[in-house]
C-alpha cells in the first residue's frame, strides 16, 4: 500500500514541530476558558496554558471534536490519493472523540461508496491518553517512512495499545479538589502531609493503586513499577509538568536504571492538566500483552 497519512487529535501530546516533521494531521481539541474558546496547541503551548489555568476563575473544560471535523479530514486526503488513513483517538472510555470519528467513516462511505475499494480508513481507539498513543503514532510514521508494511505497523499498534501501562501522580491537590473529586478537607490534609496518589491509566481505566509520602517515595514507585513490570527492551516516555526538577531526577534515575534515554520528555497537555492540574508527573512503558489473541489485521478495520 502506497500513500498512508497518519492522524490524530491534540490530546496526543506530539509536540507541533515532530508532528510537521513526520507529516502527521493532529485534529485540535477546543478548549474553554473562563468564556473564551482557544484550540489546543495552536492558540497556545502547554505551558502557555498552565499560565491561562493559573489565572482562570473556574476550571477549564474541553469539547469534543465534531463529527463534522473529522469528515473534512477524511475527504481531504481522499481528494489527495491517499490509500490509507490510519486515525488514532483518545480513549474512548474517557472521550467520545472515537465514536464521532467513526461516525465520520461512515458518513464518508455512504458518500463515496466507491473508496471502500481503494481509500482504507482505519480509525483505532487508543484506549490509552497523552503519549501513552502520541509515542506510537509518531513512531508509525517513523516506520511508514522507513518502509515497513502495512501489516507491519498493524502489529506494533496492536502490540502497543494492549501492551502499555502508564503511571502518574499530583503533587497539587488543587484541580482535584474544584473538580469535586474530593473535598476541600481531604485535600488540604493531602497537601499537608505530602501525600502522593499513584495512578494507573491501562485499557482506558484509571485506577488509584497506590498513595505515598514525598516526592521521594513517588520516584522510588515509579522505579520499582518499571522494575517489575516493564517488558526487556522497551521504549520508555516520561510526561512532565510544572512541578519543579521532578522529571528531571525520574529521567536520571531511570536511565540509570534501563542504561538508556527516554523516548522523550514530553509536556502535559490540557487533557490530563484539566483533571490532574499542571503539577505532575507521568511515564509510561509496555509490559505483558493483555489479550489471549493477535488479529493485528483487524485494528480499526471498517466493516461495512
Amino acid at each position: 500500500m502506497g500513500k498512508i497519512k497518519f492522524v490524530t487529535d491534540s490530546a496526543s501530546d506530539i509536540p507541533p514541530e515532530l508532528a510537521q516533521e513526520l507529516d502527521i494531521d493532529i485534529i485540535p481539541f477546543s478548549i474553554e476558558i473562563d468564556g473564551v474558546i482557544y484550540k489546543e496547541n495552536v492558540d497556545f503551548t502547554p505551558r502557555e496554558f498552565y499560565k491561562l489555568m493559573e489565572k482562570a476563575k473556574s476550571i477549564p473544560t474541553t469539547a469534543q471534536i465534531p463529527t463534522s471535523n473529522y469528515l473534512q479530514v477524511f475527504e481531504r486526503y481522499y481528494q489527495k490519493g491517499y490509500d490509507l488513513l490510519m486515525l488514532v483517538s483518545l480513549a474512548s472510555t474517557a472521550s467520545s472523540t472515537y465514536e464521532r470519528a467513526v461516525e465520520a467513516r461512515e458518513i464518508f462511505y455512504d458518500r463515496h461508496p466507491e473508496a471502500l475499494k481503494d481509500y482504507d480508513i482505519r480509525v483505532i481507539d487508543s484506549k490509552s491518553f497523552s503519549i501513552a498513543y502520541g509515542i506510537p503514532v509518531m513512531e508509525s510514521a517513523r516506520m511508514h517512512r522507513n518502509g515497513a508494511t502495512v501489516n507491519d505497523i498493524l502489529f506494533f499498534l496492536d502490540d502497543w495499545f494492549n501492551s502499555f501501562e502508564c503511571y502518574f501522580t499530583a503533587f497539587s491537590f488543587k484541580y482535584i479538589k474544584q473538580s469535586g473529586r474530593i473535598s476541600a478537607g481531604r485535600a488540604l490534609v493531602g497537601e499537608l502531609i505530602s501525600i502522593r496518589p499513584i495512578l494507573s491509566i491501562i485499557d482506558g481505566a484509571f485506577n488509584v493503586i497506590k498513595k505515598v509520602h514525598g516526592d521521594n517515595a513517588v520516584l522510588k514507585t515509579f522505579s520499582s513499577l518499571a522494575a517489575h513490570r516493564i517488558r526487556e527492551g522497551s521504549v520508555y516516555g516520561i510526561l512532565a509538568g510544572t512541578y519543579q526538577g521532578i522529571s528531571e531526577k525520574l529521567e536520571k534515575l531511570l536511565t540509570a536504571q534501563f542504561g538508556r534515554k527516554p523516548f522523550g520528555v514530553f509536556n502535559v497537555g490540557s487533557a490530563i492538566a484539566i483533571n490532574s492540574g499542571p503539577d505532575m508527573l507521568g511515564f509510561g512503558f509496555l509490559g505483558e500483552y493483555r489479550r489471549s489473541k493477535r488479529c493485528p489485521e483487524e485494528l480499526g478495520k471498517y466493516q461495512k
